[in-house]
């Protein structure tokens, strides 16, 4: 299968390196497109016992800028002709894939690494908390964060539980559950 946003390969040892390189950005973001794919590669790695396990990186400078603002809000246009129920529903679903997705990720059944170069900050920092491995470019410009929380506005991915995992504390450092970036 091919995909938009990914390049997907199989070593011969079945490890799936796994390239999030979205075509004609600069940045890698979280849209609607990649959480699709992000979910049938999920599928995949889960599924095929010739993969044995995956790392995630990124073909571009920075692994993930987190949510496609450009989308944020355009949804709101198929609330219209809903009862409140029903578009409390369908805001909560869309809210909540983000962290369907890092769960099926988190718990596939493989071992997955995330191979962080550049910034990983909102929903980009949750797609490698929810990898059971990480490791970092020493880049002075690499950064890690959860800057949405500087705006009051909760991670939707699962973060807020991945990050204060006690295996986790060491490698993050001071700050980062208030939302300030992590600089290696």
């Amino acid at each position: 299968m091919t995909y938009t946003h990914f390049k997907f390969e199989v070593d011969g040892d079945g490890i799936a390196l796994i390239t999030f390189d979205s075509p004609n950005v600069s940045m890698n973001v979280l849209s609607n497109s990649v959480m699709q794919e992000m979910g049938q590669i999920v599928e995949k790695i889960g599924s095929d016992d010739a993969i044995k396990g995956a790392v995630i990186t990124s073909g571009k400078k920075a692994f993930c800028a987190g949510a496609d603002l450009s989308e944020l809000g355009g949804g709101m246009a198929d609330l219209k002709g809903l009862s409140e129920e029903e578009a409390k529903s369908k805001l909560f679903d869309t809210a909540y894939r983000l962290n369907q997705s890092l769960r099926a990720l988190e718990t596939c059944g493989k071992p997955i690494a995330a191979a962080i170069n550049g910034l990983a900050l909102g929903g980009g920092f949750e797609v490698t908390l929810a990898c059971h491995y990480r490791v970092m470019a020493t880049d002075t410009g690499a950064k890690l964060g959860l800057p949405e929380a500087l705006v009051g506005v909760l991670p939707g991915g699962g973060g807020t539980q991945r990050l204060p995992a006690p295996d986790r504390r060491d490698e993050c450092g001071p700050g980062h559950a208030a939302g300030q970036a992590a600089r290696r």
